[in-house]
């Protein structure tokens, strides 16, 4: 008993296994596994840290520099602490004036912005790619459903029409045909399996997965609720929210910030020092030193102390800093060209995409409440016909084909909405409710 319970069990288990295994994901769920797992939208988060690392490296202060000297050592005596006749430690640090280092550190931060736009700007061309590739994975889902629907359609019409033959009322044509027929969406049938792996595999890749990691369980159902937009809205709304034109806005604030830094290399900087003397000998010896007392002296101590400053102003040298500024400038006239040509063609692609949108919506009214309600009718009168010997078999099979071809322009609609709409987020750097 207690074996037949456990068998029970596991059969119940494997049953709510394979249940789950066969769900389909959604595309919110793909979405959140590539943002976690995609390889380079994480290379670009290691990049952010990158940058704000470099923001903290800059400020500092420069190393300072350590020094230690022996002077006059004779080459047949080794001990180089009490033969020399003096050794100096150094110590000096450069100080640099006049907020050089708070412009390079805005700099750096300018520059993590910039990164941080990177990033936005590829998560929403990650979006859009892995949205275009479920839609199109679920447009030849669906006319994989539709072939396999035309399919049994025939063959059932097949087997219906063979007593019709056997009794002469079917021709041997007629019969060919509707083989032909069976053979040629068989043959549609294969293409299209080979392009939904292949589109499969492209999803995976964009997800972050082995691409050889199997199939994904697409949506038979997606939802397209046709939504209002004001392009002129979103024209404007292009101009602060698209991380394309946020990073070249980033770009200019970097340029400027560096013409800043630039600037105040024009700004001396400061070198402070000090040193300590030790003569093992005593002072240092001079022309008027009495020879007698040469090496007799005792162990001394001095020091010194040291200041000076760069001459960055200076004439021959000025022109490295004031040709530097001015590529700076023209990088930013650069940047401020393209990005208005940028808005210029992002806006006419809006305008495109809300018209597509529109038309798509339309389609999608009129196949669903008007087309494929008349081809259904008029494909079960056309049956009715037939069977009434009042119809052609080949008019059966033409109003099959109307009807599937009408249902499969009816998921085009929906599927082309959908990319059109993943299109326009990418444009506005956000998702909109659907």
């Amino acid at each position: 008993m207690n074996i037949r319970l456990n068998i029970i069990q596991f059969a119940i288990l494997i049953c709510i296994v394979s249940a789950l295994n066969v769900r389909a994901q959604s595309i919110d769920s793909l979405l959140n596994e590539a943002y976690r797992n995609n390889p380079q939208l994480n290379s670009l988060k290691y990049k952010i840290d990158a940058a704000g690392f470099n923001a903290e490296s800059v400020n500092t202060l420069p190393p300072p520099t350590l020094g230690i000297e022996f002077n006059s050592l004779s080459f047949d005596k080794l001990d180089i602490w009490n033969e020399a006749l003096s050794q100096s430690l150094t110590i000096s640090q450069m100080i640099p004036l006049g907020g050089k280092i708070g412009a390079m550190v805005n700099m750096a931060k300018t520059a993590s912005s910039a990164a941080e736009n990177d990033y936005e700007a590829y998560k929403v061309l990650l979006t859009s790619k892995i949205k275009m590739s479920y839609y199109t994975a679920w447009q030849i889902e669906r006319s994989i459903e539709i072939q396999n629907r035309f399919i049994e359609l025939m063959n059932d019409l097949l087997k219906a029409n063979e007593t019709l033959y056997q009794t002469n009322k079917l021709s041997q044509g007629e019969i060919l045909m509707l083989q032909s027929e069976i053979a040629s969406y068989e043959t549609q049938l294969v293409i299209l399996k080979n392009r939904r792996d292949i589109e499969i595999s492209s999803l995976n890749k964009l997800i972050g997965r082995n691409i050889f990691s199997g199939n994904i369980n697409i949506a038979k159902e997606i939802k397209t609720e046709p939504q209002i937009f004001d392009e002129n809205r979103l024209i404007e709304d292009l101009k602060y929210a698209n991380p394309s034109l946020k990073k070249m806005n980033s770009m200019m604030m970097m340029n400027k910030a560096e013409i800043v830094s630039n600037e105040k290399e024009l700004i001396p900087d400061l070198m402070i020092g000090g040193m300590i003397m030790r003569m093992p000998k005593g002072m240092i010896v001079t022309s008027k030193t009495d020879p007698m007392m040469i090496g007799m002296g005792e162990t001394e101590y001095m020091y010194g102390l040291m200041a000076s400053i760069t001459l960055p102003f200076a004439p021959w040298a000025r022109g490295k800093y004031d040709a530097k500024t001015k590529e700076l400038e023209a990088k930013i006239k650069a940047i401020e060209a393209e990005k208005y040509d940028m808005e210029r063609e992002m806006s006419q692609k809006i305008y495109d995409l809300v018209r597509k949108m529109k038309n798509s919506a339309e389609l999608m009214t009129l196949y669903s409440e008007k087309v494929i309600p008349l081809e259904q009718k008029y494909l079960e009168l056309q049956k009715t016909s037939f069977y009434n010997n009042s119809a052609k078999l080949s008019s059966v099979i033409e109003a099959n084909k109307m009807l599937l071809m009408n249902e499969m322009n009816l998921f085009m609609a929906q599927a082309d909405y959908q990319m059109a709409l993943a299109d326009l987020e990418m444009m506005i750097g956000r998702q909109f409710s659907n």
